[in-house]
Order: C-alpha cells, then structure tokens, then sequence
C-alpha cells in the first residue's frame, strides 16, 4: 500500500538545492554598513522628540483623575 507520505520517508532523496545555488556569499554587508546606521538615525530622530512630547503631555498636561462616586 502507498502511503500518501513515503516520500518523505527518506531525506536524501531529495534533490541537493545548495548545490544548484552555489557558494552563498554575504554581498550586502557595504549596504548595512551604510544604510542602516541612516535609517536607524532617521527613526531616532524621528522617535525621540515624538516620545518625548507624548510623555511630558502625559506628565504636566494631563488633568488629575478624579472618581465620581
């Protein structure tokens, strides 16, 4: 009987994909070297001060909370 699973009964007979591929490289390093410390200070610059503002409106421009009962 044929189970609908046998052929994953035996890992080696699939095909060799690294070998189709070749020799996997890391060719983007020059572009996280240059790249990502620029988005990452756009977020900063971005980020801060609008946390900033968030927390200091939360701190001096909020209203006491009061209960009505």
């Amino acid at each position: 009987m044929n189970e609908p699973l046998d052929y994953l009964a035996n890992a080696s007979d699939f095909p060799d994909y690294a070998a189709a591929f070749g020799n996997c490289t890391d060719e983007n390093i020059p572009l996280k070297m240059h790249y990502l410390p620029v988005i990452y200070g756009i977020i900063f610059l971005v980020g801060f001060p609008g946390n900033a503002v968030a927390i200091s409106t939360y701190i001096f421009k909020m209203r006491p909370w009061k209960s009505s009962t």
